[in-house]
């Protein structure tokens, strides 16, 4: 009887034990998290975005929820209803006879709804220049443009669109928007009428009432793309540059001529220049170029540069001429002739270099050397200095305290900035700013791809907000990472 009692009491613990010991291994396990493996970029154009899910275990069901909503039965892929524009949540559970997992979620936003783009400014309807520049925008920030000229094909662009060489008659400029979601804008239209004013030409320099058998003529016109026709005493005009060079003239009363022709052959009224020649006159030529100008400087503005400069001391001083270039141009264009001691220039393009040269001339036309003054693309732009290293080790860039900063020049009038980061040819960042800085990020994604400031050259450009539109480009600069 007693081996009876203890054989019993055995086979009762036993069967406590092994529930606790089952309740404690390691196969018990939960039901397994979903991992949504297909789904929308995180700001999407698509309605009805589809997901893809699965766990380890096929045997297992599933329940998706949108938004919040009662959690409904459903299979990978899953497909919502249609969605308005604006932040969404997607979560997704697994679920067995007994069990349901953790939720595996995913936020999105979707904008299906195409910017507005908008023409701001053009040439008059009938334009008497063969060039036009447009300036536009889009009521979504971060939109980029698509432009076509005529009947050309769209193709990237930004505001300030110029073109040149246009022909005689009806033109249309047709742009659009893309916002950041990939919409596309309706195509605003632009049209406009050419019918060119022939070039102007204005003789600069030639000579005085002298014996000289010998003459020299400078001139200039308005258009840079201008080509010019002389002749000399009533001549044939034959093609020339300036400067004209005559030699052999005999004794009597002379008359130079001109002509310039815009790039499609139109000429403009000519200009003459008359002057005597008696070789009976005995008198000193003056050759001497009077003293150059000094304290030239260039103040830089949002397209705008002031140059200043104090005149030469010279008894006969007459007056400077200013000459320009822009970029990467070699042809200087001359934009003010006078005896003052500023100009200032209210085309700049701040986005390219703008070069100038000041010469002084005296009565009888003699010339200076010329005094060079810049406005750079990157005036605006105040640091990193244009070309500047930031000697930043990649290993450390993980651990780093503070960020490079872009800093520029506040803009009256600008809403926001939005500043645009190249390395090479490639644009990898793209922000906008409120303020008049940027704090660069150690890594980032941009379009879909992460990226790291490593060590190389990068390119960065700045576009103030003015209104409902960009204006045009407040600079580009510099500067690597070593």
């Amino acid at each position: 009887m007693p081996m009876t009692i203890a054989l019993r009491a055995m086979i009762a613990a036993a069967a406590i034990a092994v529930p606790a010991l089952l309740a404690g291994s390691s196969w018990a396990a939960s039901v397994p998290t979903p991992t949504i493996t297909e789904k929308p970029a995180e700001l999407s154009s698509e309605r009805t975005p589809t997901f893809r899910f699965n766990t380890d275990d096929d045997k297992l069901k599933f329940k998706c929820s949108v938004d919040q909503e009662n959690a409904k039965d459903c299979e990978s892929p899953y497909t919502t209803g249609s969605l308005d524009d604006g932040p969404h949540t997607f979560s997704v559970v697994a679920v067995d006879a007994a069990d349901t997992s953790d939720q595996a979620t995913y936020d999105w936003t979707i904008d299906a709804t195409a910017p507005q783009a908008s023409i701001s400014s053009g040439p008059p309807a009938h334009s008497g220049s063969r060039s036009a520049s447009f300036e536009f925008g889009s009521n979504e920030s971060g939109s980029t443009f698509e432009c076509a000229l005529d009947d050309g094909d769209f193709s990237a662009c930004v505001s300030l669109q110029a073109y040149g060489g246009l022909d005689d008659g009806a033109h249309s400029f047709k742009l659009r928007a893309i916002d950041l979601a990939g919409n596309t804008s309706d195509t605003e239209t632009y049209s406009w009428t050419i019918d060119a004013v022939p070039p102007t030409v204005t003789i600069t320099s030639g000579p005085v009432t002298s014996s000289s058998s010998s003459a020299s003529f400078t001139f200039t016109s308005a258009d840079a793309e201008a080509t010019f026709f002389c002749a000399l005493d009533g001549g044939a005009f034959a093609s020339c540059t300036s400067p004209q060079d005559y030699a052999g003239l005999v004794d009597g009363a002379h008359t130079f001529t001109v002509e310039a022709a815009d790039a499609k052959g139109k000429t403009g009224a000519p200009a003459s220049y008359s002057w005597t020649i008696s070789s009976i006159v005995i008198a000193v030529e003056d050759t001497t170029p009077p003293q150059v100008v000094s304290a030239l400087h260039a103040r830089v503005k949002y397209r705008d540069a002031l140059l200043s400069w104090r005149v030469p001391a010279d008894e006969d001083f007459d007056h400077v001429t200013v000459w320009r270039v822009t970029g990467n141009g070699s042809r200087w264009v001359p934009v003010y002739t006078g005896a003052g001691t500023t100009y200032d220039d209210k085309s700049v393009n701040n986005g390219l270099d703008q070069r100038y040269r000041v010469v002084a001339f005296d009565h009888a036309g003699n010339a200076s050397p010329a005094v060079l003054a810049s406005a750079r693309a990157s005036a605006l732009l105040l640091s990193p200095n244009r070309g500047a290293r930031l000697r930043v080790s990649p290993s450390r860039l993980s651990s780093l305290s503070s960020h490079p900063v872009l800093i520029w020049t506040q803009i009256r009038g600008a809403r926001f900035y939005n500043v645009q980061l190249f390395k090479g040819s490639r644009k990898i960042l793209s922000r906008w700013p409120k303020s008049s800085r940027l704090s660069l990020p150690v890594r980032w994604t941009y379009e879909k791809h992460h990226y790291t400031l490593s060590r190389g050259g990068y390119r960065w450009y700045v576009w103030p907000a003015l209104g409902a539109r960009y204006g045009a480009l407040e600079g580009q600069s510099s500067f690597r990472v070593g």
